[in-house]
């Protein structure tokens, strides 16, 4: 299994995360838990990994984002 950390912030009403170690890996969605699956996607893409690779992204608040965020994140 393979770790990646993304960026998480808040533009409008989306949210975007940008992965640190695959920085061509970034992705947007409506809600959290769609940005979750959507960011996972983007890693394998951007890192080349097959389809059914056993990936984890952790989500860390970025610039602007509040504390409690951040917390929620973490879990």
């Amino acid at each position: 299994m393979s770790t990646y950390t993304a960026t998480v912030t808040r533009e409008g009403s989306a949210w975007l995360a940008q992965c640190v170690q695959e920085p061509t890996a970034h992705t947007w969605a409506p809600t959290l838990a769609a940005l979750r699956r959507e960011i996972v996607d983007a890693v394998i893409l951007a890192a080349d990994l097959p389809d059914d690779a056993d990936v984890t992204v952790r989500l860390v608040a970025g610039e602007g984002l509040s504390q409690d965020l951040a917390e929620v994140l973490a879990e």
